[in-house]
């Protein structure tokens, strides 16, 4: 019966905080019902993680840059959901985030949402103004989500309600500031790489080989990001840690990630494990933007054009009298044959390049790398491209997507060699895998 009332209390206290959420929403929808939102917001993050409670903190009316509707909710003490209400689905979930920005605004302003960097800021719109249709607006309704699924969803509901009295009980006594979160948490997906959790504990810039604008030598441009090149550097360096050394010369190796065996940097995976990985700079990244053998400095490519500066790199050793063999290679598709399940199901990461609303009604591109599927391909687990957003998970009815980058092996005769290291012994990518894979079976 105390649980019953907690959960009462609970629900009346959002009701009364965001009351004025109600009455902005129904204005862009008669049947909107906050007290069934709340309960949906209450219970969506347990399909992917159920180690964590999730209390609500915030809620906001966001739109994009096409003026469409979502709604955004952040969590207490980590997380966030960006909720479209046009088809009724959480089209991104940031399960570990930390940034609470919502909190900044009053409740009446207007405010938009960044799908590059997840940012939020105010905004005026002129009055009576509506969105129009758009290229977003359309895919979203085509595929229309019944939120009563996860609302009358027993397991979902019994999972918060155990987190919930696990957490009333932690907190008797207990001043809440003592508690802090746990950031190596882990999210399973349904279906995913083999490795995937190397993209997962990549939370750190030098973790994956972050770079931008102000580690080049180039001038910006029109575009301020060198995300695909990001995304590349990261399937360059899975390719060699898991298929096939030789992707890096030892010249290519050392100018990167410094001499083999040093420059490691500590991983936990899930408490269960700490792995000692390399630590990568910035000239990967930068090297594969601005080199002419690569990328030439293009921002805006084909994926012909990135492809064949991923192959350019393989073909490419930095080294005098030495060829490169990897067992490696690119392939490119483009709109109308961007299925990221189908890699993700033969064990293949890959690159997804699209249309992302920006500000100030700029069309932004951004390229994300995929490891891992839900909802049977309907959403991703993909590493962002920036720090702390290693796990994130998209919704592929979000946006228009230009094209993909995958790679394949083209044979096994050049096994990883041991890079990793673990209880002061070295192994291979796929020896820690097997470890990391008994350990979860445990």
């Amino acid at each position: 019966m105390y649980d019953v009332v907690v959960k009462q209390n609970e629900n009346q206290y959002l009701l009364n905080k965001f009351s004025f959420l109600n009455k902005q929403m129904l204005k862009i929808n008669k049947d909107f019902n906050l007290e069934k939102y709340i309960d949906y917001f209450s219970l969506e993050m347990y399909k992917y993680h159920k180690e964590q409670h999730y209390e609500i903190k915030n809620m906001r009316l966001v739109y994009d840059n096409y003026l469409n509707p979502y709604i955004m909710v952040e969590y207490n003490p980590i997380g966030m959901i960006l909720f479209s209400m046009i088809n009724n689905e959480s089209v991104v979930l940031d399960l570990f985030n930390t940034h609470n920005v919502l909190e900044q605004f009053n409740e009446d302003d207007k405010l938009l949402f960044n799908f590059d960097d997840f940012s939020v800021k105010k905004v005026y719109f002129p009055k009576g103004i509506l969105n129009v249709e758009n290229e977003i607006k359309d895919k979203l309704k085509n595929n229309v989500i019944d939120i009563n699924e996860t609302i009358k969803n027993n397991q979902l509901i019994d999972i918060e309600k155990k987190l919930r009295l696990s957490k009333w009980k932690l907190k008797m006594g207990t001043p809440a500031e003592s508690y802090s979160y746990d950031s190596s948490k882990i999210i399973k997906a349904e279906k995913e790489v083999s490795n995937a959790w190397w993209f997962k504990t990549a939370v750190d810039d030098d973790d994956f080989g972050y770079a931008d604008d102000r580690d080049s030598v180039l001038p910006p441009g029109r575009s301020k990001g060198l995300c695909h090149y990001v995304a590349g550097a990261m399937l360059l360096q899975y390719a060699e840690f898991f298929w096939s050394s030789d992707v890096f010369s030892e010249n290519q190796y050392n100018k990167y990630f410094g001499s083999m065996g040093n420059n490691l940097k500590i991983r936990n995976y899930g408490n269960k494990m700490k792995i000692e990985c390399p630590r990568i700079n910035t000239r990967l990244t930068v090297d594969l933007y601005e080199n002419k053998k690569y990328g030439n400095g293009a921002k805006a490519t084909t994926s012909v054009y990135f492809r064949d500066a991923l192959i350019g790199f393989l073909n490419n050793s930095e080294q005098e009298n030495y060829t490169k063999k990897p067992n490696v290679t690119f392939h490119r598709r483009s709109a109308g044959w961007i299925k990221p399940w189908k890699w993700i199901r033969d064990d293949k990461p890959c690159i997804v390049f699209g249309l992302v609303p920006g500000f100030d009604g700029i069309k932004n591109w951004h390229a994300v790398t995929v490891y891992g599927l839900f909802d049977n391909g309907n959403k991703v687990l993909c590493h962002y491209g920036w720090s702390n957003k290693s796990q994130v998970i998209l919704s592929t009815s979000l946006s228009g997507q230009l094209w993909l980058i995958g790679m394949s092996k083209t044979g096994n005769d050049m096994p990883p060699k041991k890079y990793f290291k673990y209880n002061n012994n070295f192994y291979s990518g796929p020896e820690i895998t097997e470890i990391l894979r008994k350990m979860d079976n445990e």
